[in-house]
């Protein structure tokens, strides 16, 4: 406790979500209430969290299921069609439908955001259990750099400890990068596909 206090650890395993946040986003949605001839939506929660919209259903709940695509605003087919965008400045604050929705009529959005950051030993985390080695990797390497920029400081030429902790320090980053490399490689969205031939001609869709 003396030599790495909960603050430091906290503020480490703090700064590991967040990096590992630009590698892996958590998936989560929710539903907004329509109003009758309002095309424009507040969000409910902080975009600036928000990775990624994944996918903007509306109405929520046809089948099967209808999806919106997004298109400019500024784009004469916009109002009308079958479309989204996100307004509001950076990050946007809302969404506008191309569509003029009913009251009783709801939009699902689902979206990437960044990890939920911890703010006491009680909260919960949303990084996986599978991925929690590459935080640790992490919280290693903070803390061979944090003793090399002490070492730093105050340099003895008389001994190579100051490069030694630079060599660790460098090798715990490229632990924890190669660690990265290793989950994006299992959890890839797709790969090669071979020859598709068709019953009667073969045609490429």
């Amino acid at each position: 406790p003396t030599t790495w206090p909960d603050s430091t650890v906290n503020m480490w395993i703090s700064a590991a979500i967040r990096d590992f946040s630009n590698y892996f986003s958590v998936e989560s949605g929710g539903d907004i209430n329509c109003v009758a001839d309002q095309c424009i939506y507040s969000f409910a929660v902080d975009f600036a969290t928000i990775r990624e919209v994944i996918r903007v259903e509306y109405p929520k709940g046809e089948d099967p299921l209808r999806y919106l695509s997004r298109h400019p605003i500024t784009s004469p087919d916009f109002y009308g069609g079958p479309y989204y965008d996100l307004v509001g400045g950076t990050p946007p604050d809302a969404m506008m439908l191309g569509e003029l929705p009913s009251t009783g009529e709801q939009i699902r959005m689902d979206y990437a955001k960044d990890h939920t950051i911890p703010t006491s030993d009680l909260s919960s985390i949303t990084v996986e259990p599978r991925h929690f080695e590459a935080i640790v990797l992490f919280c290693q390497w903070q803390a061979v750099r944090e003793l090399e920029m002490l070492e730093a400081k105050e340099p003895d030429d008389s001994n190579i400890v100051l490069s030694m902790l630079g060599l660790n320090s460098g090798r715990a980053e490229r632990l924890y990068r190669a660690k990265i490399r290793e989950y994006k490689a299992t959890e890839a969205d797709g790969g090669a596909v071979g020859p598709w031939v068709m019953d009667g001609s073969d045609r490429i869709y």
